[in-house]
């Protein structure tokens, strides 16, 4: 289901609603509210204006997710592939960048037309408690505290960039090398966050 960014005028809180894009055409908003993607654009004014500094889908001060991960480190993981993108239909959303391989994997027992992935997460501080709470799998030795491998999924879970929460997936065809390429992934990330 779809998730909408809305940025409410007056306070400038950020929120998230999920909600399907009929409910989003009937949604009569009692104040006024922008979403995410008008916000965009208003922080783009800002940067031209005088602001400064990169902006990204979390808004100013936020780092780009895509530019974590080199073409060449992301390639080495899933050969070629996309560029990343910031968008709604990424399973954390405009929370993480993704990169999907342009050639579908034919491994055996994989679904016809797979195609690999590589998503990275870094949650804002609004939505790293959630994170927090999502993060399952078994310890990491020699990470980060606290780190997380989800085998089943190909997620691993960590602290980074003080007090914020990432996660890196390695959506991949064959499970050989899924767990070292989060590993490799994921502490390329954290060391380019600290």
């Amino acid at each position: 289901m779809p998730r909408y960014e809305f940025l409410r005028e007056k306070c400038k809180k950020v929120f998230e609603l999920i909600m399907t894009i009929a409910e989003r055409e009937r949604a009569k908003p009692t104040t006024r509210y922008r979403t995410s993607s008008q916000s965009l654009v208003g922080y783009a004014l800002a940067l031209l204006v005088g602001w400064g500094g990169a902006v990204s889908a979390g808004g100013p001060g936020e780092r780009d997710r895509c530019a974590l991960l080199t073409h060449a480190e992301i390639e080495g993981a899933i050969g070629p592939h996309k560029g990343g993108s910031t968008e709604l239909g990424n399973e954390w959303g405009l929370q993480s960048c993704r990169w999907t391989a342009t050639a579908a994997q034919k491994v055996e027992g994989s679904p016809a037309g797979w195609f690999d992935a590589i998503e990275v997460a870094v949650f804002d501080a609004a939505r790293t408690p959630w994170a927090r709470q999502q993060a399952k799998g078994m310890p990491v030795g020699g990470f980060v505290k606290g780190a997380l491998y989800d085998g089943s999924y190909g997620e691993l879970w960590f602290a980074c960039a003080g007090d914020r929460f990432c996660v890196v997936k390695a959506r991949t065809a064959s499970g050989a090398k899924r767990e070292q390429i989060a590993n490799r992934l994921a502490r390329l990330v954290e060391g380019r966050l600290r």
